[in-house]
């Protein structure tokens, strides 16, 4: 059921998905669809609503998968557990050939709060191109320049870490 529901409309599965990773019953659930789940879409959404619990060796066999989707959840997850490679391992990932994978890293790097990531970021700022975003992810560039202004925000108000 749930599985189909992901599939299906994943901006409806996600509530149901954070619902289901408030009980211990739910949340163990939801760590065996991070490790087994037959669709990458699933075991993503699984990953990231149970970061902080599920076995980091899962984690991080997902961050070499062949999959774009699983990979940015790992990088999701590595970030909401605050791994101590974290933030290397989300600067790695901005050179993904996967637009998703390194809007993924982006984020993750927003969420970690770690100012070295300006100098990463600062070059992809640029690479913008028009979207729609009633059908289209942002670009790259877009998210870039979103996180860019973040954390040089971040750094300027004193603070790092998630805010």
């Amino acid at each position: 059921w749930l599985a189909h529901r992901v599939e299906a409309s994943p901006e409806d599965a996600e509530p149901i998905v954070a619902g289901l990773a408030t009980s211990e019953g739910g949340r163990a659930h939801l760590r065996r669809l991070a490790e087994r789940a037959s669709s990458e879409r699933v075991a993503k959404f699984a990953l990231v609503a149970v970061a902080d619990s599920v076995d980091e060796r899962v984690v991080r066999a997902h961050l070499g998968s062949v999959s774009p989707e699983l990979r940015g959840g790992a990088l999701t997850a590595l970030a909401r557990r605050g791994a101590a490679d974290a933030v290397d391992v989300a600067l790695g990932a901005l050179t993904d050939g996967s637009d998703d994978v390194r809007r993924a890293a982006l984020r993750a790097l927003v969420e970690l709060g770690d100012p070295r990531a300006l100098a990463a970021i600062e070059p992809l700022r640029w690479q913008t191109e028009p979207y729609d975003e009633r059908t289209e992810p942002p670009s790259v560039g877009h998210i870039a320049e979103w996180a860019f202004g973040e954390l040089r925000r971040r750094e300027r108000d004193g603070g790092g870490g998630a805010g």
